[in-house]
């Protein structure tokens, strides 16, 4: 049964996405309060009904819609407070194109924090020779014959 309950949860969890990414930019303050509240009711009826097997598929269900695109919901929630704050500032005391130097500074800090962290690198395994692979050449200090 567990498998099948995970099963409702992912496949709402996709329509969540879906759905919310069509109408996440004209309702994000109202998919975000549903989300959080279907999200409540979800939890509330596990701890209830736990013994009722139709109620904790459809309470999975509901918290798959809930929780499936919570993300992008709550961190586009922080980032239109943000703007508003910010923006108004930039605006207000440095005029419009404030925004475009504040956006080029945090690009730069982004390149080099990306750059500079060593995230994402690949390193390659050192070859053995006796691995059957093509002869590993020689060090630069190893004196040729």
């Amino acid at each position: 049964q567990t498998g099948w309950v995970l099963f409702a949860f992912g496949v709402t969890s996709v329509l969540s996405v879906i759905v919310v990414g069509a109408h996440i930019d004209r309702h994000l303050r109202r998919l975000t309060v549903a989300s959080t509240v279907l999200f409540a009711i979800s939890v509330l009826v596990f701890a209830v009904f736990s013994g009722l097997p139709v109620l904790v598929y459809l309470a999975a269900a509901a918290w798959g819609l809930a929780f499936g695109s919570s993300p992008s919901l709550f961190i586009g929630a922080a980032i239109d407070a943000e703007k508003k704050v910010i923006g108004g500032l930039l605006v207000a005391d440095l005029g419009t194109t404030s925004i475009t130097w504040a956006a080029l500074g945090l690009l730069v800090v982004a390149a080099v924090a990306t750059t500079s962290s060593g995230a994402g690198r690949r390193t390659r395994a050192p070859r053995s020779a006796g691995s059957g692979s093509a002869a590993v050449p020689p060090s630069p200090s190893t004196p040729r014959r």
